[in-house]
């Protein structure tokens, strides 16, 4: 049985347009939303860039990232993907004092996008760095089952940022085709 093909898209928090509608769309189609940024993969420009930390004085959480997935293609599923768990499956780059800040944003009747939002260290829950036993990621309307490809199809809004603080030593954390520092979905299909 073929898996379906889940992509992941990341969105300008930046943005105070809400991109709902378009939230499946890629980058070439004709209805792209301002807020897209780019799809996000394992290739060079694929992947999500926290920016620089600057640890010299003091702790620092990175710069608020806005992600979502669904599935572009569903291979050979015939009903639904489920049981959504988002993780960090490798976080070796990090040494010292480090958090994976998360924050999850599904509102019934409403969109979730939280414009300019900015995750506060230690405010909001962290990304599991080990598989979690059961989902920890709905769909956009709070539905634990994603049936399709379409707008409504979409999962809950993602915002993540990192911590680091004195302790960490420079240098770069993850990068394309490694395996240092990623965030990985495991689901469930049929």
């Amino acid at each position: 049985m073929a898996a379906p093909t889940i992509t992941f898209r990341e969105f300008a928090v930046a943005s105070g347009a809400d991109p709902s509608g378009v939230r499946h769309l890629k980058s070439g189609d004709v209805d792209v939303h301002e807020a897209f940024v780019k799809s996000l993969g394992t290739s060079v420009g694929e992947q999500l860039d926290f920016g620089i930390n600057n640890i010299s004085n003091s702790g620092v959480n990175s710069t608020t990232k806005a992600i979502l997935f669904h599935m572009d293609n569903s291979g050979e599923l015939t009903t639904q993907l489920f049981n959504m768990k988002f993780w960090l499956p490798s976080v070796t780059s990090f040494e010292g004092t480090r958090r994976f800040n998360f924050f999850k944003s599904n509102y019934v009747g409403q969109s979730g996008w939280k414009p300019s939002y900015v995750l506060q260290n230690n405010s909001v829950e962290q990304v599991p760095t080990v598989l979690p036993t059961s989902g920890n990621v709905l769909r956009q309307d709070g539905s634990g089952v994603i049936t399709g490809s379409g707008d409504s199809e979409v999962s809950e809004w993602l915002y993540l940022s990192v911590y680091t603080d004195t302790d960490e030593p420079v240098g770069l954390k993850g990068g394309p085709g490694l395996n240092t520092f990623r965030y990985r979905l495991t689901a469930e299909y049929y």
